[in-house]
C-alpha cells in the first residue's frame, strides 16, 4: 500500500504490467487513441496510397492519379481528427473545453474536405480541357477555382461551428468597392484574362507572332499576365489588358498547319515557266524529306511583282506545325540556291543604271557636278550593290 500522504498514490491499473499514478491512468486512453489513430494515417498515407499511386501508374488512368492526388497528405489529418474526437469523450477535461475542441475538429473536417473538392475540381479541370486541346496548361483558371471553393468551405465550416459569417459578408461588401479602385489595373488584367481563355483565340501551346515581329510560343496564361517562350529562348511578358487589345497572329488557328511563304528573286532574262518548274521541283522535294514539312498541302508558285531588279516569285511550302518553320526555311533556301545554279537561273542582286549626257545644259552639268551626284557614280558601300555607269555614246543616242 501506498503512503496517503503521498500526492500521487499508485492504483491496481496495469499498463504493460506497470502500476500508474491515477492522473496519468485517467489520460492514458486519450493518449492512446490519439497514437493509434497517427499510426493509422501514416500507414494508410504510406501504405495504401501508395498502393493507390502505383496502381494508378500502372494502369495508366489519371482519374485514379488525380484522386491519389486530391488525397495526398490528407488521411494523416483525418485519423489525428478522428483520434481527437474519440478521445475527447474518455479525457477528464471539463465540458466546456470539450465542447470547444469538438467544434474547432468539425472545422477543421470541413475545410479539409473542403481541400479535397477543390483538388478534385482542378484535377476534372485539367482532364477535360487537355481532352478538347483548351486551357489547361494555364494557371488563371486552376487558381480562381481553388480561391472560390476554399472561401466558400471556410465560411460554411465557420457558419457549423456557430461563427456568424453576415458580418464578414457585409465587411466584404464594402470593402470590395475600396479594393476595386485601388486594384484597377491587377483586375483589369484578370478579367482580360478570363476574356481570352473564354474566346479559346489563344490557348498555352499557341505560336504566335507579335505587332512588334517577335515570334514565339504561348507558355502560360495567368491572372496577371501571359508569357511566351521565344525562338531564342527568352520570355516575353505581356499584360493581359494590353494583350488583349493587340492585334496577333495565331499560327495554331484554325489548325497547326500552316503555310510558309518565301520570296524568291528571278532575273528578268529568264524563262519564267522554267524558273517556275525548278522552284516547283526543289519546294516539293523539300516539304517531303525534311521533318515538319507537309506533302498534304499543295506546293504553289505565284509570281508577285516586278521589282527594281528582279521577278518575284512566292514560294509557299505547307508546314505542320510552328516550329519546324526555321528548318524548312533554312533547307529549302540552300536547295533552292544549289538548283537554281545547276539549271543556270540567274538569282539577280540590285543593280543601278545612271545616264550620264555628255552635251549636257549647263545647269545639267552643275547639278551632275554636284557632290551628291557624283558619288552616284561610285560602287555604294552594300556589297550586294552594282552601280553601272553608261555613257550617252555607249548608248547610240
Amino acid at each position: 500500500m501506498s503512503d496517503p500522504a503521498s500526492p500521487i498514490t499508485p492504483i491496481n491499473l496495469h499498463w504493460f504490467g506497470l502500476d500508474l499514478p491515477p492522473q496519468l491512468a485517467l489520460w492514458m486512453p486519450t493518449l492512446v487513441a490519439l497514437l493509434s489513430a497517427a499510426l493509422i494515417g501514416v500507414a494508410v498515407e504510406f501504405v495504401v496510397m501508395a498502393r493507390v499511386r502505383g496502381w494508378a501508374s500502372r494502369t495508366q488512368w489519371r482519374g485514379g492519379g488525380m484522386v491519389a492526388q486530391a488525397l495526398r497528405g490528407l488521411p494523416v489529418l483525418w485519423c489525428l481528427l478522428l483520434g481527437v474526437h474519440v478521445a475527447l469523450d474518455q479525457s477528464p477535461i471539463s465540458p466546456a473545453v470539450s465542447g470547444y475542441l469538438h467544434q474547432i475538429v468539425v472545422f477543421l473536417w470541413i475545410f479539409s474536405a473542403t481541400v479535397v473538392l477543390s483538388r478534385v475540381l482542378v484535377g476534372i479541370w485539367t482532364l477535360q480541357a487537355s481532352a478538347l486541346e483548351g486551357p489547361a496548361g494555364t494557371t488563371l483558371v486552376p487558381a480562381l477555382i481553388r480561391v472560390a471553393v476554399l472561401i466558400t468551405g471556410l465560411l460554411v465550416a465557420l457558419q457549423t461551428v456557430g461563427v456568424s459569417i453576415t458580418p464578414v459578408l457585409t465587411a466584404l461588401g464594402v470593402g470590395g468597392l475600396a479594393v476595386a479602385l485601388a486594384l484597377q489595373d491587377t483586375l483589369s488584367n484578370l478579367f482580360a484574362g478570363l476574356h481570352i481563355l473564354a474566346a479559346r483565340k489563344l490557348n498555352p501551346g499557341d505560336a504566335l507572332r507579335l505587332e512588334n515581329g517577335e515570334e514565339g510560343t504561348v507558355v502560360d496564361i495567368t491572372w496577371r499576365d501571359t508569357t511566351i517562350l521565344t525562338r531564342s529562348s527568352n520570355l516575353v511578358i505581356i499584360p493581359n489588358a494590353k494583350l488583349a487589345q493587340a492585334i496577333l497572329i495565331n499560327f495554331s488557328l484554325p489548325s497547326r498547319t500552316t503555310v510558309l511563304n518565301i520570296p524568291v528573286g528571278i532575273a528578268y532574262g529568264t524563262d519564267l515557266d522554267k524558273a517556275e518548274s525548278a522552284l516547283l521541283d526543289v519546294a516539293q522535294a523539300v516539304v517531303e524529306q525534311v521533318p515538319g514539312g507537309d506533302p498534304a498541302l499543295p506546293v504553289q508558285i505565284e509570281f508577285e511583282s516586278l521589282a527594281d531588279s528582279s521577278i518575284i516569285a512566292q514560294v509557299k511550302l505547307g508546314v505542320k506545325h510552328f516550329d519546324a518553320i526555321p528548318k524548312i526555311r533554312h533547307e529549302f533556301i540552300k536547295a533552292v540556291h544549289r538548283h537554281l545554279i545547276d539549271v543556270g537561273i540567274e538569282i539577280p542582286f540590285p543593280t543601278r543604271t545612271i545616264i550620264h549626257r555628255q552635251n549636257a545644259s549647263p545647269v545639267a552639268s552643275t547639278q551632275m557636278s554636284s557632290p551628291a551626284l557624283t558619288r552616284i557614280t561610285e560602287r555604294t558601300k552594300d556589297p550586294i550593290t552594282r552601280t553601272t555607269v553608261r555613257h550617252q555614246s555607249d548608248l547610240g543616242a
